[in-house]
Parts: structure tokens; sequence; C-alpha cells
């Protein structure tokens, strides 16, 4: 009769822990699969991070290329009752690729407040206690990282495609160095007044220039190495309200400049805690200014006119 075949289903190791035939106890196997799968799952992951990475990577070259950074400059003074609209306008453009520098200058409300309440990392609030208009656009300027800057008004607001349009129009006119737009008139309470228009081609504006502003100065957007051309805003117009067209001035000695016919930006007008709005009755005399020290410094401008005169 044959000799039956030992039971070996399970049996005991020396330490007297019980086992299947081929299998490791219950307690090693749990412990050895969960390391395996902490260290796979580790490399998985390290995996997509690398390719995340890369991806970003890729898409800023790709963005700085197609969309380089804007840097969009906003001084504010004793505006909290618009501060908020006019920043919420720039963080919602659909141009993605800008930086916001909220310029503080040495408001007594609660401007600064308003500006803190946005948490929106493109944001950055700049402190200027000294000056007024200009010496916040100076700072601004001399923090700004875009290779376009922009302009916008603290009680004012943009067309959520504005930075994007005006980049694009500036990006595809290599002979263009800054862009305007037209703009709509609101009141005081936002009510819709009208729209001006802007001109649009660089010679009708630099015969405008010679009379007066051929779009509104916080509307402009340009590259920043012409601002730097031309030092920024001067100095002498701080607190005049005509520092943005002593600036269009001079920029058109040295560069194209052009204008989008769209309504881009929105102008509250009659504002009486504004510089425009605190000087407006005297304009007239300002823009006499402008043409007088633009013709002291040899503007070609005013040059050619006398000439064709």
């Amino acid at each position: 009769m044959p000799r039956a075949l030992p039971t070996l289903t399970r049996a005991r190791d020396r330490s007297g822990t019980a086992f299947a035939r081929g299998k490791a106890p219950d307690s090693w196997v749990t412990r050895a699969e969960s390391k395996l799968w902490t260290i796979g799952s580790r490399l998985a992951g390290a995996r997509i991070n690398m390719a995340q990475k890369r991806a970003r990577l890729w898409d800023n070259w790709r963005l700085s290329e197609r969309e380089p950074l804007v840097t969009v400059l906003l001084p504010v003074k004793n505006a909290e009752a618009w501060v908020g609209d006019a920043i919420d306008s720039i963080l919602r453009q659909s141009y993605r690729r800008l930086e916001l520098l909220v310029i503080d200058n040495a408001s007594t409300d609660k401007s600064k407040s308003v500006a803190s309440t946005f948490s929106d990392k493109r944001l950055r609030i700049l402190s200027q206690p000294t000056g007024h208009q200009v010496a916040a656009l100076q700072a601004g300027l001399k923090a700004a990282r875009g290779r376009i800057v922009a302009r916008q008004d603290a009680d004012d607001y943009s067309d959520l495609e504005r930075i994007a349009k005006q980049s694009t129009h500036l990006l595809t006119n290599e002979h263009v160095g800054l862009v305007g737009c037209s703009h709509k008139l609101i009141s005081l309470d936002g009510s819709m007044i009208g729209v001006k228009r802007a001109v649009t081609d660089s010679q009708g504006i630099r015969n405008r220039l010679l009379r007066k502003m051929p779009f509104a100065g916080a509307s402009i957007l340009g590259y920043k190495a012409l601002f730097d051309t031309l030092q920024g805003y001067d100095p002498f117009f701080d607190g005049l309200a005509s520092d943005d067209y002593d600036l269009l001035l001079r920029a058109a000695a040295i560069t194209d400049l052009s204008a989008l016919d769209e309504p881009l930006y929105v102008y509250r007008t009659n504002n009486p805690l504004s510089l425009c709005g605190r000087i407006n009755y005297q304009y007239s005399a300002v823009e006499a200014l402008v043409h007088s020290r633009a013709r002291a410094r040899g503007c070609p401008l005013f040059l050619r006119m006398k000439d064709d005169q």
C-alpha cells in the first residue's frame, strides 16, 4: 500500500509563526507591500511633478514670447470709493501675464486698505509718501518688471480686453512704441455720458499733439524701454495733471504713436477728488505750459510746425 504524502499546506517556522506553503508571514507581506507601494507612489509622484514643472517652464517660455509681461501702474490718492473697481478691472483682464503696481501716494482714506483686500499674487502695493502723481508713477516705473508698461487711474476702470488688444497692436506694429485708445466718459456716479474717440494714426496724433491730447493719458500702453529712454515722467509737472501730455510729446519725437478706435478705457469725468478734476477749470493754462516747455527744449514737432509756417 503506497505511503501517504506528508501534508505541506501549513507548517511553522522556527519562531512558531504559521504561514502557507510558499508564502511569507501575513504581517511581513503587508509591510513589504506597503513599503513598495509607498516607494512606487513617490516615484510616480516625482515623475508627475517633474512633468508638471517642465510643462510650466514650457508654458512660461511660450507665453514670454507670445505674451510678454505687462506692468500696470496704478497711482492712488484718496480714491477708496473707486480704486477697488480699478484694481478688479485689471486683475480680471483676459491677458494673463501682467503685474499690477498700486502706488499709494500718502492717502488719508482707506484706499490702501481696499487694495490690500485683493489676494492676487500679481498685485504689489507700493508707498510713495511724498510728491504727487508723477512721483508715484516714477516709483512704479522703477519697480516695474514688465517689458511693457500700461497706465490705469484709480477712479477709472478698463475693459477686460484692453491689455490684450493694446499689447497685440503694439507687438504687431514694429514701428509703434506706444498705444492709446478711445474711451468712454462716465459721470461721478458711474452714469454713461458718451464716447470720446482717439486719434489713431501716427501723423494725426503728432498733429493733434501740437494743440492737445490725442487720447486719455491713462489709457496708454508702451514699451518699458521707451519710458526708460524718456526717463519717465517729468518731475516739473508733478501736481499739474499734464505730465502725460508732456510724455506723449517727448515720445512722439522718437517713435510712432498709435491708438485703437475701440473705447477700451472708462474715464470718470468731473471728479473733484482727482487731480484733473481739481484743475479742470485751468487746464488750458497747463496745456500752454506744456507747449512752452516743449518749444524751449527744441521739440521736433514744434520746430517742424515753425518751418511749415
